[in-house]
């Protein structure tokens, strides 16, 4: 099944839905169109929702997309990844904040939500 992702403003961030095989070269695709789309939201914060897409095959592909993130969306404030319970390995979180990028790995879509909110108000500058 393709990629597909879905981006959704709400109060305070954004939600990106991703639906689909959990293949890399889809996934860097996808994260090189978020980066430019990204650029017009008010909110600099934002949730990708991963659960739809399964677990990352392995260690390099987990490696390889906090790197992406880091790359894609180091202009936000706040990134909270949401993966299905059991799926989270902070691989992809350590890559990413090793970059300099607030990335954050959530199996609780709550506790991600919470988190970004926690941020204050998650708006570009005027």
């Amino acid at each position: 099944m393709p990629l597909e992702v879905t981006e959704t403003s709400l109060p305070g961030y954004v939600r990106v839905v991703f639906d689909g095989a959990p293949e890399l070269g889809p996934l860097i695709r996808a994260f090189d169109r978020l980066q430019r789309s990204s650029q017009a939201w008010t909110s600099r914060c934002v949730l990708l929702d991963r659960r739809a897409m399964g677990p990352l095959p392995n260690l390099t592909v987990q490696a390889l997309v906090g790197d992406q993130i880091a790359s894609c969306l180091s202009h936000l404030r706040r990134i909270a990844s949401l993966v299905g319970v059991g799926e989270r390995t902070d691989h992809s979180e350590t890559i990413a904040r090793r970059r300099g990028v607030n990335l954050r790995v959530f199996e609780n879509e709550e506790e991600a939500v919470h988190w970004l909110l926690a941020a204050g108000p998650g708006t570009a500058p005027a």
